[in-house]
């Protein structure tokens, strides 16, 4: 134990390095978009440095602010019908060959 002793900081602070690379590496592939990157962003930098509390009710602050109001936008564009017109005359395909070639 005592061989070890010096090296225990090291290994400690690179398993926290590697830790948090794949922590950060996973929440980034579960972001849709560039406005909930810059949320979570502010988000992460808010909990590293002030705290768990903060980061969690600035995070929630700015979700309802800026992502819910977005959400709310782009779902009324989206509700706008389509007209979809069934009745299209489609045309025979005159360069088709009907049989298959023989060999």
């Amino acid at each position: 134990m005592t061989f070890f002793r010096p090296v225990l900081p090291i290994a400690l602070s690179i398993t926290l390095l590697i830790t948090g690379y794949l922590c950060i590496a996973v929440a980034v592939e579960q972001i849709k978009n560039a406005t909930a990157m810059g949320v979570a962003g502010i988000m992460g930098v808010v909990l590293a440095t002030h705290g768990a509390a903060w980061g969690l009710g600035i995070g929630l602050i700015l979700y309802f602010l800026i992502e819910h109001r977005a959400r709310g936008a782009r779902e009324a564009e989206e509700q706008e019908p389509i007209h979809v017109e069934d009745d299209m005359v489609v045309e025979p395909d005159d360069t088709a060959d009907p049989q298959p070639a023989a060999r």
